[in-house]
């Protein structure tokens, strides 16, 4: 590896030795399979984010606003004139985990109070995940008019729930 370096990068093998003694090889210069295979994995977790931020069913401003960047963060995370660092998609990850636990949460067992939470939840666009116009206009009526749920509306939500933990779950790491 020290050789490939040397001759990749041009520089003396001292510097290799200096590196050795030092305990690491500077990242700039590192190009070992574990390192590209690691900055793989983050650009597929990036792309794969900004799929999921970008998607109709998150409310954009608001996941970001609880991860703690910009909205002018991610338009330049996606036109690629920046990159997630590692703490950022950590701290996505924790939101887009925080969603799925509620709706885990939310149908373990019907309650009305769990419902409410759930539909109460500004970092989902609910109705971009509600896939029946009636049912819409219940739960519009719920949310905003203090109409009580019953478990003919949980079940009929239910479904649609269900397939966007699924979405969630296939950007989050296992």
């Amino acid at each position: 590896m020290a050789s490939d370096i040397c001759d990749k990068f041009g520089v003396s093998r001292k510097l290799i030795h200096n590196w050795r003694v030092r305990g690491g090889i500077p990242d700039k210069y590192d190009t070992s399979p574990e390192k590209v295979a690691k900055e793989k994995a983050l650009k597929e977790g990036e792309a794969a984010f900004i799929e999921l931020i970008y998607s109709k069913e998150i409310n954009q401003t608001a996941i970001c606003e609880l991860a703690e960047f910009s909205d002018k963060r991610i338009r330049q995370i996606e036109k690629r004139k920046a990159a997630f660092n590692h703490v950022e998609l950590l701290r996505l990850s924790k939101e887009l985990s925080l969603i799925k636990l509620q709706i885990q949460n939310c149908f373990s067992n019907f309650s009305e109070t769990k419902l409410r939470i759930l539909l109460r939840l500004d970092t989902i666009n609910h109705f971009q995940i509600i896939t029946d116009k009636t049912l819409m206009d219940r739960i519009d009526k719920i949310c905003n008019r203090n109409l009580r749920p019953h478990r003919k509306d949980y079940d009929a939500l239910y479904e649609d729930y269900q397939n966007f933990q699924k979405k969630i779950n296939s950007f989050l790491p296992s």
